[in-house]
C-alpha cells in the first residue's frame, strides 16, 4: 500500500509538475501576448499621430492655396480692367489719329489747290499764307506721328496684357 501511495504520489507530482509548466508556458505566452499588444498599441498610436499632423499639413496648405487662388483672382480681374481700360484709350487715339489724317488730307489737297490759285500767284500775302499753311501742316504731321506713336504703344501694352493673362 505504501508503494501504491508513493507511486500516486509520485503520479500526481508529475501531473503537478506537467500542469506547472504548462501554467509557466500560458504565462509566457501572455506575457508575450500583453507586450506584443504594447507594441501595436505604440505603434498605432504614432500612425494615429503621424496621420493627424498630416491631416493638419494638408489642411493648412489648402488654406494657403484657397488664399492664393483668390489673390490670383483678384489680379486677373485688376488685370482684366486694366487691358479694357487700354482699350478703350487705344480706340480713342485711334479715333484722334483718323481725324487728324483726314485734317492733314485735308490741308494737303487746300495746300495743293492753292498753289495752283490765283492767290499764289499774288503777291507777299499769298507767300504769308502758304508759309503758315506749310507750317500747319508740318505741326499736324508732328502730332500724326505722335498719335501714331501713342497708338502703337497702347496697342502693344495691350498685347503684352493679353499674353500675360493668358499664362
Amino acid at each position: 500500500d505504501i508503494n501504491q501511495r508513493v507511486s500516486s504520489c509520485e503520479e500526481s507530482q508529475q501531473k503537478a509538475l506537467e500542469e506547472d509548466a504548462r501554467l509557466k508556458g500560458d504565462v509566457a505566452a501572455a506575457f508575450n501576448a500583453a507586450q506584443g499588444a504594447d507594441r501595436s498599441e505604440a505603434v498605432e498610436a504614432h500612425a494615429v499621430a503621424s496621420l493627424r499632423l498630416r491631416r493638419h499639413q494638408m489642411q493648412s496648405a489648402l488654406q494657403q492655396t484657397k488664399v492664393e487662388i483668390a489673390s490670383q483672382k483678384r489680379s486677373a480681374e485688376q488685370n482684366w480692367s486694366q487691358v479694357s481700360r487700354l482699350q478703350e484709350l487705344l480706340d480713342l487715339g485711334q479715333v484722334k489719329l483718323n481725324r487728324c489724317t483726314a485734317e492733314l488730307q485735308a490741308l494737303q489737297k487746300f495746300q495743293s489747290a492753292s498753289s495752283t490759285s490765283p492767290l499764289a500767284i499774288g503777291g507777299e500775302g499769298s507767300q504769308s499764307l502758304t508759309s503758315k499753311l506749310k507750317d500747319l501742316v508740318e505741326q499736324r504731321y508732328a502730332k500724326v506721328g505722335e498719335l501714331d506713336a501713342e497708338q502703337q504703344r497702347l496697342k502693344a501694352e495691350v498685347l503684352r496684357l493679353r499674353a500675360a493673362q493668358g499664362t
